[in-house]
């Protein structure tokens, strides 16, 4: 435990300046870090990571994404979303034709292996920059909503995995998935679901309070509950895969914790379920955070 504590604490110290100067250009730096990372451990999971033909592409496209999506903030959304499944698509066809011309040694399990999880994990970590640049129009102005949100993606995935942890320990008794995750309960996943709603309360107070915002308790509250569901849907997910390919951790870069996929396994849905409450709060005009740019 104890070096799990220390482990969290040094990434945390180099971590938490990119939420803080989140505007600059230090949160898709170190995004770009966190996927090439990933990336590596998750191609290595599926072993192939020395299919050159394939890791290398799939790397290179992975770490340009969030650059991408910074730059995208200027460009209007008809032309990114077209232009995001276009890379998406072009990703697949290449895949399939290395397949074709593999003789066998990329398969048809490869392809979808490597495009799912390259997908997944290049889209959830290009979501923590487009949820932090979301605006909002309400009332003929235009409201910065990103700045707040960007925190309750790391609020809502790591609150949830630590008090469903401590709450299985004390009350678990119910299996939740002991096919893919035994030691997680019922109990455990109830405890993280109320947990991540009780900070997110918090932090809507200190927005509030601390900062003289209006906040949007409801809003809150509903983005929490799908933010610890899919936290832990993630989390298992992972899990999943990890006991597909007969692996304990994704790596070894974070003593304690496992690889950089093992410490953002929940993260990584939370930022894609942020996005799209972004893009639905965008298209309704319902503002959550009362700040004007």
């Amino acid at each position: 435990m104890l070096k799990r504590i220390i482990t969290a604490a040094a990434y945390l110290i180099v971590f938490i300046p990119a939420l803080v100067f989140s505007d600059t250009w230090l949160l898709p730096i170190e995004m770009t870090l966190i996927v090439i990372f990933s990336t590596y451990e998750m191609l290595k999971c599926i072993g192939v990571l020395k299919k050159f033909a394939v890791s290398i592409p799939v790397m290179i496209i992975s770490a340009a994404m969030p650059t991408v999506t910074r730059l995208s903030v200027t460009v209007d959304r008809l032309y990114l979303i077209p232009a995001a499944f276009g890379v998406i698509l072009f990703l697949l066809i290449y895949l399939f034709g290395v397949a074709v011309l593999s003789n066998g040694r990329f398969t048809v399990d490869d392809v979808a292996m490597t495009f799912m999880t390259t997908v997944y994990m290049t889209v959830g970590y290009c979501s923590v920059i487009f949820v932090r640049d979301a605006t909002v129009v309400s009332g003929g102005e235009t409201y910065n909503i990103g700045k707040y949100l960007l925190f309750l993606i790391f609020i809502g995935a790591w609150i949830t995995d630590t008090f469903a942890y401590f709450g299985g320990r004390l009350l678990g008794k119910h299996k939740l998935c002991p096919d893919i995750s035994p030691k997680k309960t019922v109990e455990g996943s109830i405890s993280g679901i109320i947990f991540c709603v009780i900070s997110f309360m918090l932090y809507g107070l200190i927005i509030g309070k601390g900062f003289s915002q209006q906040v949007n308790y409801f809003s809150l509250a509903a983005i929490a509950v799908a933010a610890s569901v899919v936290s832990q849907i993630g989390d298992l997910a992972l899990s999943m895969i990890k006991r597909r390919y007969s692996i304990k951790d994704f790596g070894k870069m974070m003593p304690g914790h496992g690889g950089m996929l093992d410490r953002f396994d929940s993260v990584i849905p939370v930022a894609i379920a942020l996005a799209v409450f972004c893009e639905i709060f965008s298209a309704l005009g319902i503002n959550i955070v009362s700040e004007i740019i």
